[in-house]
């Protein structure tokens, strides 16, 4: 696609490897869903990703659910929250069932940290990401992982409307408890749609790619580009003209 594109725009493409890469499948748990929990939490972790609720929130669903282990990750070093060292301080004083790391992941360390995830906790500020996206939200929808995420995100409605994510109604610590405690309770059955969702989302990556590819080797002509913004903009229900000319 590099090759192809650095033609197209006669501009130099450069390939950004992303954790995703790293990610093959996830990891069956032997133990099945009847042992504890896992509930991960993992990023940047600026203001609007919400990490100041989670001592608060942690605390309570230990104290009301037994079977629950939480694995946060975030790095604050260079971030708006460089300030809030005291919330993965509080975290990690919540005992052995809170595991915490603040350093920078590896490719191999991230997908290890996501693969153990029954649940991936996503407590985003809803304000900011009505319009965001998130990369670890598109993880966890491929490897088929329900998700806790606040109601008004936009990028998790497939997963509130497809049966596999639960809504952070109320902004606040006691909103995620419950969300997360909520979650808990109907694992298996959010668990299952999850891995519906992941694979029907495969299925429709394969059939675009593969029409992409199709469009491209029998567009050889000079008007290949206009023909590829068309196609782009049809699958991806993009405006043509919010594609850049050629």
């Amino acid at each position: 696609m590099a090759a192809f594109y650095r033609a197209l725009l006669d501009l130099d493409v450069q390939i950004a490897p992303g954790p995703g890469l790293a990610l093959a499948g996830r990891p069956a748990r032997a133990e099945g869903l009847g042992s504890a929990a896992t509930v991960v939490c993992t990023g940047f972790a600026n203001r609007p990703k919400g990490y100041r609720l989670l001592p608060g929130a942690i605390e309570h669903v230990l104290q009301r659910h037994r079977d629950v282990t939480f694995l946060i990750h975030g790095i604050v070093e260079g971030s708006d929250a460089e300030d809030e060292q005291s919330t993965f301080d509080r975290l990690s004083a919540l005992g052995d069932r809170v595991v915490v790391r603040q350093d920078v992941l590896t490719q191999e360390e991230y997908a290890a940290w996501l693969g153990r995830a029954d649940l991936v906790l996503l407590p985003y500020d809803r304000n900011v990401y009505k319009s965001r996206g998130s990369g670890v939200f598109i993880e966890a929808q491929r490897l088929g992982i329900p998700v806790i995420a606040t109601q008004g995100c936009a990028f998790a409605q497939p997963a509130f409307e497809g049966g596999w994510g639960v809504e952070i109604a109320d902004y606040t610590s006691e909103g995620v408890a419950r969300a997360a405690l909520a979650a808990l309770g109907r694992l298996e059955e959010l668990s299952a749609r999850a891995g519906i969702a992941a694979r029907e989302a495969s299925d429709t990556l394969d059939v675009i790619l593969g029409e992409t590819v199709d469009a491209v080797r029998t567009q050889a002509s000079a008007g290949v580009a206009g023909k590829v913004r068309r196609f782009i903009g049809r699958n991806f229900r993009t405006r043509p003209s919010a594609i850049p000319d050629a």
